[in-house]
């Protein structure tokens, strides 16, 4: 019912302003008529009285409407900053890692400084569990040739088993076609052969065979590259041991 009354009470409250207005024209033409009109305004009184109640209210909700406008932008505007400063504290990030990154191999080349090097990218990844593999923004046209070993500052990642004219492909050693003559760290007398292998439904993992026992490796041992063969350079850190087994082979 209050939904009806309003329109209602709006409309004639418009009506008697302007019967109200008509008086005030009315009495400057004839200005005896004053009476009347004061008459009139005490009979209006109380309608606008309830006008002004009603304007306030009108005005309240205005404010309401435009401050509540005025404070979700303001909300919209400090979202949008926020996420401008995230976006600059994710790209300082990348770049004190980059930084970090090239600090290490840097430091590596000069401790390893027999070797001539090439740096590298990652353009694209292959999704294959069974040999994972790396495009790398360098090929032929760079030096590059097929067999090359690949290295980060952390240690072995693989070697290059395809090379086209401007990119080359990475296999890395958790893949089932790489071989890596390794030894423990601590006991490099005894040598095995590491390849990739997924184990339990993990991938980048890797298995040592043709290990002797006598070699007694233990969980937590770090693996290195032996260098026999030639194929890889020694000493070049490649994982470390999670758990050992006989081979029932």
């Amino acid at each position: 019912m209050r939904k009806i009354k309003k329109p209602k009470l709006i409309i004639t409250i418009a009506v008697l302003t302007l019967a109200l207005l008509a008086l005030m024209v009315y009495t400057q033409l004839k200005p005896g008529a004053g009476p009347v009109v004061g008459t009139a305004s005490r009979a209006l009184n109380p309608v606008q009285r309830a006008g002004r109640v009603l304007n306030d209210k009108v005005e309240e909700t205005i404010d309401f409407y435009f401050n509540f406008k005025e404070v979700r932008d303001e909300n919209l505007e400090l979202k949008m900053k926020l996420a401008e400063q995230e976006a600059k504290i994710r790209k300082f990030d990348e770049i004190q890692k980059e930084n970090i990154d090239l600090r290490a191999m840097f430091q590596y080349k000069e401790r390893h400084s027999e070797y001539e090097y090439v740096g590298t990218n990652v353009i694209n990844r292959s999704l294959s569990p069974l040999s994972p593999s790396y495009t790398l923004d360098k090929g032929l046209i760079d030096g590059i040739q097929r067999g090359m070993v690949v290295i980060t500052y952390e240690g072995l990642a693989g070697q290059i088993t395809e090379v086209y004219e401007r990119h080359s492909i990475l296999e890395t050693i958790s893949s089932e076609n790489v071989k890596v003559s390794v030894v423990s760290a601590g006991r490099k007398e005894f040598e095995g052969i590491l390849s990739g292998a997924t184990i339990l439904g993990r991938s980048n993992m890797a298995v040592i065979t043709e290990m002797s026992l006598e070699a007694m490796i233990q969980s937590g041992d770090d693996i290195v590259t032996s260098g026999i063969g030639g194929f890889y350079p020694p000493d070049i850190y490649v994982g470390t041991i999670e758990t050992v087994g006989e081979d029932p082979g």
